[in-house]
Order: C-alpha cells, then structure tokens, then sequence
C-alpha cells in the first residue's frame, strides 16, 4: 500500500529514533525537492535533479555529505545553455566546496553524451582531491 507524506506540512517530514528526514526545495520543475538525511551523527543532502543554487545549498546545511546532480562539464553546458536552467555543471559545484572543507561530493546523474566527457568533469572536480567520491550503479558505499 502507498502512504503518501506532504513534505512541506511541517519542517520535517520524517522524524524517528535514529533517522530524520527534511525536504529542500530546489531549482528544476515545480514541486521538485532535494532531501536531507540525519542519521547516526552525519548528515547528508541528496539535490536531486536540479540548477546549480548556492540558496538551496545554504539551506540543507550542515552537512558532511553532498549527493548532487552533475550532469556535465561547464563547457559541455557553455555549448547548451539550456542546461543551466534545471541541472547542475561540474565546475560550479567544485568552486563551491572548494569553500566547504568538511563536505564530501558524490556527483551522480551524468549525462556523458560526449566523448571523454567523464573525464572532464573529473578534471573539473580535482580541485577537491579527496573531498569527492565517484560511485557506479547498483554499488554500495560506505558513508
């Protein structure tokens, strides 16, 4: 049976024991939202599809881990600018965190229709070294 939850009736959405769970708006169509897990002393804040918002970022905040769309490299979006409007380029998310040293990226949702676009973004990303963790599909990391 299917239990729906209004995200926005109270400022959490989820509150247990060990596990709470809070919508953020976010910058893609209307009535999309990101959402930020806490759990077990970390927090983490999953964007979902959504425009690069240093607005939106600031409100999930604190957190330790960032699970953010990333659908390609600045010139990949430099030759569609349509992008800008509801996703995410690698560069603005790597000048942001540059800022926030106790962040952790997980950059998810690549497009990769060009080639030697993953390693773009890679490069892109590098100014974080450590602070950023590609993850495969269907893999299991530990947070």
């Amino acid at each position: 049976q299917i239990h729906y939850f209004d995200v926005w009736e109270k400022p959490l959405f989820y509150s247990g024991k060990n596990l709470r769970l809070e919508a953020i708006k976010n910058v893609h169509v209307g009535g999309s939202f990101g959402v930020k897990f806490t759990f077990g002393g970390k927090s983490f804040f999953y964007s979902s599809d959504t425009a690069f918002s240093p607005g939106m970022l600031q409100r999930a905040m604190p957190i330790h881990y960032l699970i953010h769309e990333c659908t390609a490299s600045s010139s990949y979006f430099r030759k569609h600018p349509q992008l800008f409007k509801m996703h995410t380029h690698s560069k603005a998310l790597g000048e942001y965190l540059l800022k926030k040293p106790d962040i952790t990226l997980i950059p998810v949702h690549f497009l990769l229709l060009r080639r030697d676009e993953e390693k773009r973004i890679r490069e892109e990303l590098k100014l974080l070294k450590k602070r950023v963790r590609f993850v495969k599909d269907f893999h299991t990391i530990r947070l």
